[in-house]
């Protein structure tokens, strides 16, 4: 039976060295910014232009259709697993310096908070309150077992099936909550109703299993898999396609339960299948040696995700907001919103020629620190925090 002491050594590699960062979930969160940003520009452009209360023309309606379908909960959902794989990060490296890890993150989580809050004010949108909010999971679980994680990794994806099916009844029952006096933040409302926030919390523990497991370390050596979770993916992607055409082909007006339950399983499958298959082709694509340089300029916007997204949202805050768009076509506005992204990438490229980290970044590792990055002073914990760890043989006995 393999000992939790035995599961850290085996992901030691990953975290001896923190300036050696895996580049492929650099990749990844850059990737999954462009899809993040895209469908928050669609639905900013619905909600606010004169142009979307009229009929859109032929490719107008072409744009909407293929960024709801191919981009609409998909990158959500790769960002929310990969903020799971930094939890993984975050955690083993806390161990192995033998700091206060429960106190730590709980910190982190509630900076985190406050970044979302303040975000909120001007985006509303926001997912990083959720994010912290929904990470203090992940705490609870640090000790599980892999086997364990992804269990009940699954059983939170069917929990926001359900959530989805039920939703009625949950709306009901948050209605009697607040006529009772309870307080129920519209936000929280929003993900149960929508399933998002059992989606979140399963793409957490998927992440941090991928991490527990070694999976994105040395991925040219796992390239088979790879290739069989891309195939596998791409099968139950085009199998979805057929139950949406097929469920959607009837004409009566009243769909039936069962219809209606089972289009909410396929759209489920839908996103998540495809989010997969995203995750599975960018890593098989980085495996070949000649495109490591053609997707390089994503790793220095991966680097600094959390700047990028809040840049993202300032940027759609003033474009949205200015008379110039309210007239404009969704074909222009989604090619304004792709040059801001080559905008975001160029500037991170440049950013990373003179800093170590994003400015975010560097402002939320400092208040969770309570110190500067830049200092070569540690943040000092109590020495006796760690009396009681010494002689203890498993290392997921720490806090």
């Amino acid at each position: 039976m393999v000992t939790q002491l035995q599961e850290i050594q085996a992901t030691q590699p990953i975290i001896e060295n923190q300036k050696n960062r895996l580049q492929i979930v650099d990749i990844l969160r850059g990737f999954s910014l462009l899809g993040i940003l895209l469908i928050h520009s669609l639905q900013q452009f619905l909600s606010t232009t004169s142009t979307a209360s009229r009929d859109l023309n032929g490719t107008d309606n072409l744009i909407e259709f293929l960024v709801d379908f191919l981009i609409q909960d998909k990158f959500f959902t790769i960002f929310s697993f990969l903020f799971g794989w930094s939890f993984f990060v975050i955690y083993k490296s806390a161990i192995r310096k033998r700091q206060p890890f429960v106190r730590i993150f709980t910190w982190r989580l509630t900076v985190l908070l406050g970044i979302g809050i303040f975000h909120s004010l001007f985006f509303k949108a926001d997912i990083l309150q959720v994010y912290a909010v929904t990470g203090l999971v992940l705490i609870l679980c640090r000790n599980f077992r892999s086997k364990s994680l992804l269990l009940l990794s699954i059983g939170l994806f069917l929990c926001s099936i359900l959530s989805v099916i039920f939703s009625d009844k949950s709306d009901i029952v948050i209605n009697a909550l607040k006529d009772a006096g309870i307080l129920i933040p519209s936000k929280l409302r929003f993900n149960i109703v929508t399933g998002r926030l059992f989606t979140t919390l399963s793409m957490f523990l998927l992440g941090f299993y991928i991490g527990k497991v070694n999976l994105l370390n040395e991925v040219s050596a796992r390239f088979q898999l790879f290739k069989k979770v891309a195939l596998c993916s791409g099968y139950i992607f085009l199998f979805t396609i057929v139950g949406y055409v097929l469920s959607h082909n009837s004409t009566n007006p009243q769909v039936p339960e069962s219809v209606r339950i089972f289009q909410i399983t396929i759209t489920a499958l839908q996103n998540l299948s495809l989010s997969c298959l995203y995750v599975s082709v960018v890593i098989l694509l980085y495996n070949r040696m000649s495109n490591h340089k053609l997707m390089a300029w994503l790793i220095p916007l991966g680097k600094m995700g959390l700047s990028g997204y809040l840049m993202q949202s300032v940027f759609l805050y003033f474009f949205y907001h200015s008379e110039e768009v309210l007239e404009m076509s969704l074909s222009m506005a989604m090619a304004i919103t792709l040059l801001f992204y080559i905008t975001q990438v160029i500037f991170a490229g440049i950013w990373f020629s003179s800093f170590k980290s994003g400015p975010a970044e560097w402002v939320w590792r400092s208040l969770t620190n309570l110190a500067v990055p830049g200092d070569t002073t540690q943040p000092r914990y109590p020495e006796k925090h760690f009396r009681r760890f010494r002689n203890v043989r498993n290392c997921d006995q720490y806090p």
